[in-house]
């Protein structure tokens, strides 16, 4: 993470599915990450999903770019941006929209699927997120 004259940039952290930016710690630890960032996603780690937004891959990027963006003005550099399942695609994600504020993407155990529809219908992944079961579970888990 050394940058040039010595400098390191932040790293922000994303945490998978199911689980939240504290389940990070004793890594983040282990690596000696002086200046790490451990959001939790939308739906996770005590957050609530606000009512009428769709648990999707466009949310969750909105939400976990302004957390970079913030990380990014507060230290005056761009971010290491490094994500676990859930977490990679979404780093990928914001990494995608804003690359100017990303130094570095790292990837562990991204969920890449490639799905393939016999009809070549392009909207049919974005009408299966609107309508998976994960929001009612996640809110489970926050009780």
């Amino acid at each position: 993470m050394a940058g040039r004259a010595g400098l390191t940039n932040p790293l922000v952290a994303l945490h998978g599915f199911g689980d939240s930016g504290e389940c990070l710690g004793p890594f983040l630890r282990r690596l000696g990450a002086p200046d790490a960032h451990t959001p939790d996603l939308l739906a996770h780690g005590g957050r609530a999903m606000p009512p009428g937004l769709p648990f999707s891959h466009e949310t969750l990027v909105h939400d976990a770019l302004a957390a970079v963006r913030s990380v990014a003005e507060r230290s005056g550099r761009a971010v290491v941006l490094m994500g676990h399942s859930l977490g990679a695609s979404t780093a990928v994600g914001v990494t995608a929209a804003a690359p100017g504020l990303v130094s570095a993407l790292v990837l562990e155990d991204p969920p890449w699927q490639v799905p393939v529809h016999p009809d070549g219908d392009s909207d049919a992944d974005r009408r299966a997120e609107q309508v998976n079961d994960h929001r009612p579970w996640l809110e489970g888990l926050q009780s």
